[in-house]
């Protein structure tokens, strides 16, 4: 885990503004992710720093998470979630609007990195859809619980 201290956001590596990119990504999504998901995330964040970064704070703006880039990864919509982000970015930096809730954004993030509590965990039904929407099959599955 890096130290990263708040600051104007271009002043920041492009190491911590993955590490806040993936924090985001992890902390706030609620969604169960195959390795395959990860993997094309990590890609992404390598080719697309800006469009995640950009997607990030559009969803802070409508009250999502990291989900909406998930399912756009798994319909295979990811260029067209970037274009729409994109677009309401101009808009909103038109608006003399973006630069304030890229801000906020930051400052969420990085104050939930720095005093990390444990997300609330998911319940049973939510495992159940989301096995469902992965593997694409309504089969019921039984949950085991373990304490680590």
């Amino acid at each position: 885990m890096l130290t990263i201290e708040e600051k104007d956001i271009s002043k920041y590596s492009i190491e911590e503004l993955e590490e806040i990119i993936k924090f985001w990504w992890f902390h706030y999504g609620k969604m169960m992710l195959t390795l395959k998901e990860i993997q094309e995330f990590e890609q992404l964040l390598k080719t697309n720093l800006d469009d995640i970064l950009t997607v990030a704070v559009i969803a802070l703006i409508n009250n999502r998470s990291s989900e909406e880039l998930v399912r756009a990864m798994r319909e295979d919509r990811v260029e067209e979630l970037f274009l729409r982000a994109r677009k309401t970015k101009q808009s909103l930096v038109t608006m003399k609007k973006y630069a304030p809730i890229e801000k906020r954004f930051i400052k969420m993030v990085l104050r939930d990195y720095r005093n990390t509590v444990p997300s609330t965990p998911i319940t049973d039904e939510q495992i159940q859809r989301q096995l469902s929407d992965i593997i694409g099959s309504n089969k019921k599955f039984r949950i085991k619980k373990i304490k680590l």
